[in-house]
């Protein structure tokens, strides 16, 4: 495998604006933490797929080539997700034509809103070696979370010392995508948007706006994304193992 140079690395990210639709791919290659398939051509072009087998999704670039599709998602083996820009994703169902596809709609906050209200709880950053701690959590749960705070800031919801709801930030130089999961028993009980909103105002600190995506059949996502004041500005396609 041909390991892209910085150079090349600061010329892809040019082909993609520091926007919604690109969170996760600039945060994959600015941080380091994706792995890159096709980069054998980009002496003439930037047609790839990086993806993270940690995290277990990926992005497809432009149009690379079947088999590097066929490679990279071999190679991710059990990634949940594959985004495609609304450009490619014809490319990218002749390839996947047995993934089911699905329109996520992506927000961003208006430039002045507030930091979204939200119920008073006791929510903090949480580290790796806290969260490998909780061995009473879900094994997938916290391992999928030991493996995102290694690479980003992970926030908690405590109930009884007990965390029961997480948001992470994948992060770029601007924006961050929020990822929130919450325990199954503890669900509709305002922690998602406490740890949301604990995250929000952390993230501003360093200068960065949060980023909303969810698929249009999660409802219960979009609905709270509209009622801590979030905006649809754009659109990706996300394809998924049937």
């Amino acid at each position: 495998m041909i390991v892209p140079s910085k150079s090349q690395i600061d010329r892809a990210l040019k082909q993609m604006p520091d926007a919604p639709r690109w969170v996760e791919t600039r945060s994959m290659l600015l941080g380091g933490w994706g792995k890159i398939y096709g980069e054998e051509s980009w002496s003439e072009d930037f047609n790839f797929v990086v993806g993270s087998p940690e995290l277990k999704f990926a992005s497809v670039v432009g149009f690379p080539a079947r088999e590097v599709l066929r490679r990279a998602i071999s190679d991710l083996e059990a990634v949940d997700g594959l985004i495609a820009q609304i450009e490619n994703t014809e490319h990218v169902q002749s390839v996947l034509s047995e993934w089911k596809t699905e329109t996520a709609l992506l927000h961003l906050l208006p430039d002045a809103s507030p930091s979204p209200l939200a119920p008073e709880r006791d929510v903090r950053l949480i580290t790796t070696e806290e969260l490998n701690r909780f061995t009473q959590l879900p094994a997938k749960l916290r391992d999928d979370h030991v493996k995102a705070a290694r690479l980003f800031p992970v926030a908690a919801v405590y109930v009884d010392d007990l965390p029961v709801s997480f948001c992470y930030a994948v992060e770029t130089e601007s924006l961050w995508d929020i990822s929130i999961e919450t325990l199954e028993e503890h669900r509709n009980q305002g922690h998602a948007q406490a740890s949301i909103a604990f995250m929000i105002r952390f993230m501003r600190e360093r200068g960065k706006q949060p980023v909303w995506g969810a698929v249009e059949s999660n409802a219960a996502s979009l609905k709270l994304a509209a009622k801590l004041g979030f905006e649809i500005v754009e659109s990706v396609n996300v394809f998924q193992p049937a």
